[in-house]
């Protein structure tokens, strides 16, 4: 027998229009933060779930979409980082006539507790929980309890292999930029990536890892290897470190898995030793990731050429993220995949576009004196 808004009432002790105000999350209802959380905890244990059918009969489908995350206190990128996806998938949304509802949370209990607010009331049609795998969980296993739509980023396929999820294919990329170095004679490639305990990472150095010793029979060399503070101080210190080595030590080529603070690292520890990046013989080739939408810079190199792979910024994830997953199950339609891996293409930076730009850019400048 379903529970019902009198058996919550009854289970707290508290009446039953205030049961009612606080899951159906009324604005002019008044609830002690206490109590609110009684009568939450009280409607989970007793499994209670709202009348969908009448609640669509009095208000039909939201059509909004919750954006759900902990509020990033002290890397401004991440704080960026997070503003392009919610801007990239409330676009997308956009062309279909959803709109998107971020939710921004300082700790780990506030998320929970409205999240489950959010979800008893449905206040949104689905919802996507955005953060590292480790912040996402627990609001994911919360959603799936009370059968409630939601989409994530990140890599679930072992824990939560029905949630519907999204990420790049990290491992792949790494494969795909091995193969092409060494399809152009490198052999000494360095890795560069940094210290933030993501997911994603772990899966960028293990890529690199397994292409090394797919393609050259043998580990990567350790010394090769630096994942710095994400600065451009630490990031110029690993490449000059490099530098340092013997020739026959000494990488021609890098991977960069960060943003495009350290591909201007990579050049300015080259400048200071008189070499360049670039792809001509004796310049060390860079390829990896420059986010389009990061807020060091938009273009790969001041000036030179090197691969970049193609669509890897955070707007562009927004948009698959609710093209191929949000919008279907906001229109009741099963995705054709429960996870999705972006594997982005690498192309050849354009070098008389780069040159341009700085060109503009010194242009600008000079015109502000």
């Amino acid at each position: 027998m379903a529970t019902t808004l009198q058996d919550i009432a009854r289970s707290v002790n508290l009446s039953e229009s205030l049961v009612r105000g606080v899951l159906n999350n009324k604005p002019n209802v008044w609830a002690s933060q206490a109590n609110r959380r009684r009568i939450l905890e009280a409607a989970r244990e007793l499994n209670y779930r709202p009348n969908a059918a009448a609640k669509a009969l009095a208000t039909g489908s939201t059509r909004t979409a919750g954006f759900t995350y902990l509020r990033p206190k002290h890397e401004r990128g991440l704080r960026e980082v997070t503003g392009s996806v919610a801007e990239g998938c409330a676009e997308r949304l956009s062309e279909i006539g959803f709109s998107l509802a971020l939710h921004a949370y300082d700790s780990r209990d506030a998320l929970i507790e409205n999240l489950n607010t959010m979800a008893l009331s449905r206040s949104c049609d689905a919802f996507v929980l955005w953060g590292n795998e480790e912040e996402i969980e627990e609001p994911g296993c919360l959603l799936e309890s009370l059968n409630v739509p939601f989409v994530v980023k990140g890599y679930f396929d072992d824990t939560h292999p029905s949630w519907l999820q999204i990420d790049f294919d990290h491992e792949r990329m790494m494969h795909t930029a091995v193969d092409l170095l060494a399809s152009l004679g490198h052999r000494r490639i360095a890795y560069l990536g940094s210290i933030y305990p993501f997911l994603w990472e772990q899966h960028y150095l293990k890529g690199y890892r397994e292409a090394m010793s797919r393609v050259f029979g043998a580990e990567p060399d350790p010394r090769l290897i630096s994942q710095p503070l994400h600065s451009l101080t630490d990031y110029e210190k690993a490449m000059a470190d490099w530098l340092t080595l013997d020739a026959d030590d000494c990488p021609t080529a890098v991977i960069v898995t960060t943003d495009a603070r350290a591909w201007r690292a990579i050049e300015i520890a080259l400048a200071r030793v008189g070499r360049r990046a670039g792809i001509a013989p004796g310049e060390v080739l860079i390829v990896g990731c420059s986010r389009r939408d990061d807020s060091v810079g938009s273009m790969t190199l001041m000036r030179g050429q090197g691969y970049t792979f193609d669509e890897t910024g955070m707007a562009y994830l927004g948009e698959m993220l609710a093209e191929k997953l949000l919008n279907r199950i906001l229109r009741n339609e099963v995705p054709e995949q429960n996870s999705i891996r972006l594997l982005p293409a690498l192309a050849l930076t354009d070098d008389e576009f780069t040159l341009a730009y700085h060109e503009a850019t010194a242009d600008w400048e000079r015109s502000r004196l």
